[in-house]
C-alpha cells in the first residue's frame, strides 16, 4: 500500500479537472476541494446539476487523455443515481465519488451506486479532508483499475464461495447482518447462513460445526456491542480456523478492544491502517494472524462496502459477475 501513499502525494496539472456537484450543504466539501485545487494543482469547478457539467465537460478544450474526477454530494438518492448513469454514458473516463451527507439505514445504496459506475462512496460521518483529498488524488492519478478497498487476498485461491456468519444475536448485531452482511453478499450472489438459519435435528453444537464445515468462508463478528465478549462466536471461529476455512473477521469501530495491538499490511483502505487509521504503517503482521482478513466498521453502509468491495475482485467472482 506504500506505492498508493507516494501516489497521492504527487502533483496534478491544470489539464485535470475536478468537479463538485451539489447545492448548499455541500458547501464544506466545496471548501475543501478549492482549497486542494490550488495546493495540487488541478483545476476545480462547482455545479448545481448534472446537465452543467455535462455541458462544461462538453465546452472543456482538452485533450483526450484529460483526467477528472466528478465528486457528487449534497443531492438525493434518484439525483445521485440517474447523474451517475448519465455522466458514464456521456464521459465514460471520469471518475465519480459519492459524498454521503446523511447517515445510511443500509448498505443497499452505497453498493448500488458503484454497481452503476460511481469508483467510490464514502459513507457519512467516516471521512475528514484528510481522507477526501486522498480519495480525490487517488481518482486523478491513479492507473486503472481505482480500488477503493483491496480484495481479500488470501481468499484468492477459492473457485467456490459460500458464507457462514458466526454473529452475536443482539439487536445491533442482527442489524449488522442484515442490513450490511447479507447486502453485500445478495448483490455478489454468495450464498450464507448462520446458526439460525436451520434447524438442528441434533445438537446444536454437531449441528453448527457442520454448516461451518460445509461452506468456504466464515464472516466472524467479534463486536462486543457493548457486552461481555460472546463465547458462541469465538468457539464458532476458532472451529473454523481449526478446520482450515477462509476467515475475514469484524470490528465495529464505536466499540473498543477487538482489534487492539493488530497491525495492517493489506489494509482495507488506501494505505492507512484498518485498526490506526490516523496513521500510515507497513510492519508486517505475526505470522498467526497472517491469512486472516480483518475489516473494522463505522456503520452498516460501511462494513457492506468494505464486504463488498473485498469479495468483487476475486478471481473466481469477478469471472462469474464477468468483470
Amino acid at each position: 500500500m506504500q506505492e498508493k501513499v507516494l501516489m497521492i502525494s504527487m502533483k496534478s496539472n491544470l489539464h485535470d479537472l475536478a468537479v463538485l456537484v451539489g447545492g448548499p450543504p455541500a458547501d464544506p466539501i466545496a471548501k475543501i476541494m478549492s482549497e486542494l485545487a490550488v495546493q495540487k494543482n488541478y483545476a476545480f469547478e462547482r455545479k448545481g446539476n448534472i446537465p452543467e457539467v455535462i455541458s462544461l465537460m462538453d465546452d472543456a478544450k482538452t485533450s483526450g487523455n484529460q483526467r477528472s474526477v466528478i465528486v457528487l454530494c449534497g443531492l438525493t438518492e434518484v439525483q445521485i443515481l440517474e447523474g451517475i448513469q448519465e455522466i458514464k454514458r456521456r464521459k465514460k473516463c471520469s471518475r465519480i465519488i459519492v459524498c454521503a451527507m446523511r447517515i445510511e439505514e443500509n448498505g443497499r445504496f452505497p453498493i448500488r451506486c458503484i454497481e452503476e459506475g460511481a469508483c467510490d462512496y464514502l459513507v457519512f460521518n467516516t471521512y475528514d479532508p484528510m481522507i477526501l483529498e486522498q480519495r480525490i488524488m487517488l481518482a486523478l492519478l491513479s492507473q486503472e483499475p481505482y480500488v477503493a478497498y483491496p480484495p481479500f487476498n488470501s481468499l484468492r485461491g477459492l473457485r467456490a464461495f459460500s458464507v457462514f456468519v458466526a454473529t452475536p444475536f443482539a439487536p445491533a448485531a442482527t442489524d449488522d447482518y442484515i442490513s450490511a452482511i447479507k447486502v453485500a453478499l445478495e448483490h455478489l450472489e454468495i450464498p450464507e447462513q448462520r446458526a439460525d438459519n436451520e434447524r438442528h435435528f441434533t445438537s446444536l453444537l454437531s449441528g453448527v460445526t457442520s454448516q461451518i464445515e460445509n461452506n468456504s468462508v466464515v464472516i466472524g463478528n467479534i463486536t462486543s456491542y457493548g457486552s461481555p465478549a460472546n463465547a458462541n462466536v469465538y468457539l464458532e471461529i476458532g472451529y473454523a480456523m481449526g478446520v482450515r476455512k477462509k476467515v475475514i473477521l469484524l470490528s465495529k469501530r464505536t466499540y473498543s478492544g477487538a482489534f487492539d495491538g493488530l497491525y495492517a499490511k493489506d489494509t482495507r483502505s488506501l494505505g492507512w491502517s484498518a485498526f490506526s487509521p490516523n496513521q500510515f504503517i507497513n510492519e508486517s503482521i505475526p505470522a498467526d494472524i497472517e491469512a486472516i482478513e480483518r475489516v473494522q466498521y463505522f456503520n452498516c453502509a460501511d462494513l457492506a462496502l468494505q464486504l463488498y468491495f473485498g469479495f468483487r475482485d476475486l478471481p473466481a467472482i469477478a469471472k462469474r459477475l464477468n468483470r
